[in-house]
């Protein structure tokens, strides 16, 4: 089977961020080698780098620092045809289909209440069954992070850009520094990462918008995301089983098959 840390990637752009980081504060970058502009970098491998760097800046807030110095060449076409979208809402719209080709992790949901308009995502299977639990609160720190900056370069000095965040992450022992950084209440140990956003700023204009770079950038990035994986989808539902299955105490291929309304050996052969 094809597992969640071997399927999903990153994009190199991220490496470079983490280099950016590196040299700004003197620590030993654990990226070895220059990747292509177009490379993706598994997701077990993308952990190991950011536990390699936790285990020298030793700050629990780390991932909200590598967030903050994102911009534009660390994220690629996503980031230009954010900076090409017309207004707001589009950006958030766009964000949740095109994230994977730079972040290449859970798929972001979007939704609305009266009032707001929530960016959403779940926890990946191996997460529920204890695992990587430092690096992936680091991760998930570093896409909230890049998030809300990303709007901080798209809207400017808006006074408040996020109602409030849950992170489905530990809580750490020092949560005023998250609330510092989003101007808002942040909670924690949550069964999904969600952000809130106020209904009001989606008409927000964008500054340095070009309808017709986004459509050219719109067809390239389409295509990009038309060769990507399929399948990814498919392994994590399987983990995300098979992980219930032996909290259920249900552990036999059987059990996980019928839990996905298909037969044992068509699991197996899709394994």
């Amino acid at each position: 089977m094809k597992t969640f840390l071997k399927v999903k990637t990153v994009g190199s752009g991220m490496t470079r961020l983490l280099n950016d980081f590196c040299i700004l504060h003197d620590l030993e970058s654990p990226v070895s080698r220059e990747y292509a502009i177009d490379e993706q970098i598994t997701f077990g491998k993308w952990l190991k780098k950011l536990k390699y760097l936790d285990r020298q800046y030793r700050k629990e807030s780390i991932g909200l620092e590598i967030g903050a110095l994102i911009n534009p060449t660390h994220i690629g076409i996503s980031a230009y045809l954010a900076n090409s979208c017309t207004k707001l809402s589009d950006f958030l719209e766009l964000s949740a289909k095109y994230t994977k080709l730079w972040y290449n992790y859970m798929p972001k949901k979007i939704s609305f209440n009266e009032k707001q308009f929530i960016v959403s995502w779940d926890k990946p299977a191996y997460l529920e069954a204890g695992l990587y639990t430092r690096e992936t609160a680091i991760s998930e720190e570093i896409q909230v992070s890049i998030f809300y900056h990303r709007l901080k370069q798209l809207v400017g000095n808006y006074s408040q850009i996020i109602d409030s965040i849950e992170l489905a992450t530990p809580r750490p022992s020092q949560t005023d520094i998250y609330e510092k950084m989003f101007n808002c209440p942040v909670k924690f140990d949550t069964e999904q990462t969600r952000i809130f956003l106020p209904r009001e700023i989606l008409d927000i204009p964008i500054a340095h918008s070009d309808p017709f770079l986004f459509q050219i950038l719109c067809k390239e990035a389409d295509r990009i995301l038309a060769e990507m994986p399929k399948e990814d989808s498919f392994a994590e539902i399987v983990n995300n089983t098979i992980i219930r299955a032996l909290q259920d105490n249900h552990a036999h291929i059987e059990y996980v098959a019928r839990s996905l309304n298909i037969s044992a050996r068509v699991l197996q052969k899709k394994s």
